[in-house]
């Protein structure tokens, strides 16, 4: 039996001493459009230079990132710009990965987070509370953020510049236990 406990406390050791396979795609993101180009994106609509000389585009369309990892819960941040064409709101998108991805596409998408537009000419956050994906999302899956711009010859959604999306790990109860629960559980 004292054989047996220590080899099941080996292997124990041996998992938790492999790499874990959810770190091959990122969990977090943060990227600006105005610096790279959205690896996903329907139409530019063009750009605008706010009143402290930031520039914003402006999009029609879907625009997406992707490949995420999901981890646990996740917090959205958009930098955005009210302009004097702001009629339309800007949704947030999370999109489980299909096989084949499209992430541009038509694959069904969850909105989970809506932003209207920072208001003053220099623009500004906006940060969704913690979203808890792992409903539509597996932990360990992998999913797409895909914006959703609206416009016509009338009005659009704000314009935007950078996303950040940071991902809160759940934990498992053996993660948070320590050895002595561990040990208890094959007394």
């Amino acid at each position: 039996m004292k054989h047996f406990i220590l080899l099941q406390a080996a292997m124990l050791a041996g998992l938790l001493a492999i790499p874990n396979l959810a770190s091959a795609q990122p969990t977090d993101l943060f990227a600006c459009s105005s610096v790279i180009a959205p690896p996903c994106a329907s139409v530019g609509g063009g750009a605008i230079m706010t009143a402290c000389d930031r520039l914003f585009d402006i999009f029609y369309g879907r625009v997406a990132w992707y490949p995420l990892r999901c981890v646990g819960p996740i917090t959205i941040a958009i930098e955005t710009v009210a302009i004097p064409t702001t009629q339309f709101p800007l949704y947030v998108e999370v999109v489980p990965r299909l096989e084949p991805p499209a992430p541009c596409g038509n694959d069904p998408g969850y909105v989970v987070f809506i932003a209207y537009g920072v208001g003053h000419g220099c623009g500004g956050w906006e940060t969704s509370s913690s979203i808890d994906i792992t409903d539509l999302v597996p932990i360990g899956s992998l999913y797409t953020i895909r914006l959703h711009y609206f416009g016509n010859n009338f009005g659009s959604s704000p314009a935007t510049d950078c996303i950040r999306v940071t991902a809160t790990p759940a934990t498992s109860a053996l993660v948070s236990s320590g050895w002595g629960n561990v040990k208890t559980l094959y007394r």
